[in-house]
């Protein structure tokens, strides 16, 4: 009977043994600062993290401010023209005429795309002077005033602004019914310039009849002309 006893009693020690450690480490049972670190531990994975910096945007004051007008010169002919500043207007363009294009294709615009072109242009106080650059495409446009739809040739041709030069696609067109023979687009503005309509007198901002450069999703179909 005394051996059952000491049996049962060994027993029930073991089991407490083996319960002891699950009753320690129960939240209810834990230390007062294991208790804190949990609760802290609940509350960190219930708040979201903070969002990553976001990129910084370019300043203003590392751009080059103009007005609705400004004045700028094409590099090759040396001519400077008060130039119509458009943010409306896709790619630059310029009053040219006398265009003549080497081996030119009369039948399609398109496949004269790489050729050289000589053209001339007129500073503002009558000098004439044939500027040679290269077709970089053609444009599909309509006038602002008429549904009518032609196409246009792409050139490069440097143009600057103070200390600011850039290369870019520039649309030939005869702007003789416009006030300024040249328009400035967003391809040169881009990246570079900001536009103020408070620099210029309100008389300057007087729109011409611009025109709209539309997407060119047809084929071609009409000839040089």
């Amino acid at each position: 009977m005394l051996s059952y006893l000491t049996c049962l009693n060994w027993s029930r020690w073991l089991l407490c043994f083996a319960v002891v450690p699950t009753c320690v480490f129960t939240s209810s049972m834990a230390p007062a600062w294991a208790q804190e670190a949990v609760i802290t531990e609940e509350v960190d994975e219930s708040v979201p993290p903070d969002p990553p910096a976001p990129e910084d945007c370019p300043e203003a004051e590392n751009k080059v401010v103009l007005g609705p007008v400004a004045k700028f010169t094409e590099k090759e002919s040396g001519f400077s023209y008060r130039a119509r500043v458009d943010t409306g207007a896709k790619t630059c363009s310029i009053h040219a005429t006398k265009v003549k294009i080497e081996d030119a294709n009369k039948k399609s615009m398109i496949k004269n795309i790489g050729k050289k072109v000589s053209f001339e242009l007129e500073s503002t106080d009558g000098k004439k002077k044939r500027v040679t650059t290269t077709i970089a495409d053609t444009v599909r446009v309509k006038t602002t005033n008429s549904d009518a739809i032609q196409r246009r040739y792409k050139v490069w041709l440097t143009l600057s602004y103070g200390d600011v030069e850039r290369r870019v696609h520039v649309t030939l067109n005869d702007r003789s019914h416009m006030k300024y023979p040249l328009l400035i687009g967003r391809n040169l503005l881009c990246g570079t310039f900001l536009v103020d309509v408070s620099v210029e007198p309100v008389a300057e901002q007087i729109a011409d009849n611009e025109e709209v450069e539309i997407e060119d999703d047809e084929e071609e179909d009409e000839s040089e002309g």
